[in-house]
């Protein structure tokens, strides 16, 4: 599926190992259920997407586009974002064990719905939307990316 073009389609119930989309460009369509082991996406265009209900364990978006896109009741494993471009995306009742940002630009990126359990990177959270609690759980590792000492009261 390398450089693939997606275009006001509904992909429901997707199973596989692996899935290599890298290059590819997608408009306006919809992925719902489903299990994916890896998704490839490197270097992809995604405009106008919704992805519901899917687990993924790898997912690679390294140097991809995004823009207007919805992320709904999702579980990731790894989402490696590095280099990418996310512009209006949000992440709605998501889990993410492992969420990589390094070298990327965000712009309105909503992660206040998702449940991040590590995260690299933190040094490019410019443009992220984060709730109250995520802050308090972020503040270890914005601490130590300012070289910050925090010691017990």
């Amino acid at each position: 599926m390398h450089r693939v073009r997606v275009i006001d389609c509904l992909l429901a119930e997707v199973h596989g190992a692996s899935v290599d989309f890298a290059d590819s460009i997608w408009r306006g369509s919809q992925m719902t259920g489903g299990r994916l082991g890896a998704m490839t996406l490197a270097g992809a265009t995604w405009t106008g997407i919704r992805l519901r209900g899917i687990k993924l364990g790898f997912v690679n978006l390294a140097g991809a586009r995004l823009e207007d896109v919805v992320f709904e009741e999702c579980e990731f494993g790894s989402l490696d974002a590095r280099a990418a471009q996310l512009r209006s995306v949000a992440f709605v009742d998501c889990a993410v064990q492992e969420l990589n940002v390094a070298e990327a630009t965000l712009s309105k990126v909503d992660l206040s719905g998702a449940r991040l359990r590590s995260l690299v990177g933190v040094e490019n959270l410019r443009g992220a939307i984060v709730s109250h609690q995520q802050l308090l759980d972020l503040a270890p590792l914005l601490a130590a990316q300012l070289g910050l000492d925090v010691r017990p009261d």
